[in-house]
């Protein structure tokens, strides 16, 4: 389904914002926040707008349509706060849906809730308004495919680079470096050593661009601190496009939820309530494929009817597919079982304990297929 706006509030700033504050990671015409609802998705689209400028910035909510009620109350406020529309991309189907045409149910290991409501629909509207390329050396605008240098990495997948020909025609040290690679591509030599030091040497200088040339960088609203890893799987995902974490940006310091959400109080603004019923983020009501046992029974005691719903489903799920699956799991004796969510409750209900550490980051922009 294609994006809609949720808001035309659009409000004037210095031109020449971006140029005056631009630091590393920052370099391009225009931005893209992807937000997913929370408290860290606002503070960087207030950066974003900060440097970017609001006529240069996009903020795109890819609605998964299992999300908190509350969280359509706090965007509304959050384009009301930053003077910005939303974005919002809705596939007209929930998590369930998904998991029904895919015959896979998410689990800790892998998220088509996440891969076909958000991660998928928004690359395709990446590459659709971004097919073209601009060079960062030259300033040449390519609508037409630049040169393909690739390599096997030491994963043994492709890792790829965008060449520059007009670069090559007119600046003879980086011409050079592509002849040494064009040797190697016709000795069959690019899964060696030689090829992964060469393509190290080589400025990665093309960027995508939209038909206008204008080049984007995608906003994310994670750190590094907290979870190197996610942030790495994230900017793999993303390539060949370019990726700014703002709540990393020094410039602002660091960016703690807890002084996030003074400040949107103190600006007449609510946190979403889920944040407020212990969850780390605003993300899917509560509910993650990826989240652990502890984090589910939580859900269960704060949010038993929604937890009965999704009980129901996952029955219905293994009804229709004649196995014994389920999301979630539980290791006995170094095995791995099935923990349907019917079996969770009932050992709940019957007393058990399931300890609950609210430390879990949402995944769903930092596929672990990216780095395998």
């Amino acid at each position: 389904m294609a994006p809609s706006s949720s808001s035309e509030s659009r409000h004037q700033v210095h031109s020449s914002a971006m140029e005056q504050t631009s630091k590393p990671g920052t370099e391009a015409d225009l931005c893209i926040v992807m937000y997913g609802g929370g408290v860290t998705s606002y503070e960087a689209s207030r950066r974003a707008i900060e440097i970017f400028g609001r006529e240069n910035t996009e903020i795109w909510f890819a609605d998964t349509l299992t999300e908190d009620r509350d969280l359509y109350r706090f965007n509304r406020d959050v384009e009301e706060l930053l003077g910005i529309g939303i974005t919002r991309f809705d596939q007209g189907k929930d998590i369930w849906q998904v998991f029904f045409e895919q015959r896979a149910l998410g689990n800790s290991r892998m998220d088509p809730c996440s891969k076909f409501l958000k991660r998928k629909p928004l690359r395709e509207e990446l590459d659709s308004r971004f097919c073209n390329w601009r060079c960062t050396v030259c300033d040449t605008h390519l609508a037409d495919k630049p040169l393909d240098i690739r390599v096997v990495s030491n994963t043994g997948k492709w890792e790829h680079l965008a060449g520059c020909q007009n670069c090559a025609d007119h600046d003879s040290s980086y011409s050079a470096l592509l002849d040494e690679y064009e040797a190697l591509r016709q000795s069959s030599s690019l899964d060696s050593d030689e090829a992964r030091s060469l393509i190290s040497r080589i400025d990665d200088r093309l960027e995508p661009a939209d038909r206008e040339g204008r080049t984007v960088r995608v906003v994310l609203g994670m750190d590094k601190i907290d979870d190197c890893r996610r942030s790495i799987r994230a900017e793999l995902s993303f390539l060949p496009f370019r990726v700014w974490f703002p709540l990393d940006d020094p410039r602002w310091g660091v960016a703690f939820k807890e002084r996030i959400m003074e400040d949107l109080r103190n600006q007449g603004v609510r946190p979403p309530r889920l944040y407020e019923l212990g969850f780390k983020h605003n993300n899917c009501g509560g509910f993650c494929v990826k989240a652990g046992l502890g984090q589910i029974a939580h859900f269960y005691r704060v949010k038993p009817e929604e937890y009965a719903e999704h009980e129901r489903r996952e029955q219905e799920f293994r009804d229709f597919v004649g196995r014994d699956v389920s999301i979630f799991s539980r290791t006995v004796e170094g095995r791995k079982t099935p923990m349907t969510m019917r079996a969770l409750r009932r050992r709940i209900e019957a007393g058990e304990e399931f300890k609950f550490e609210p430390s879990l980051e949402c995944q769903c922009f930092s596929p672990t297929e990216a780095v395998q």
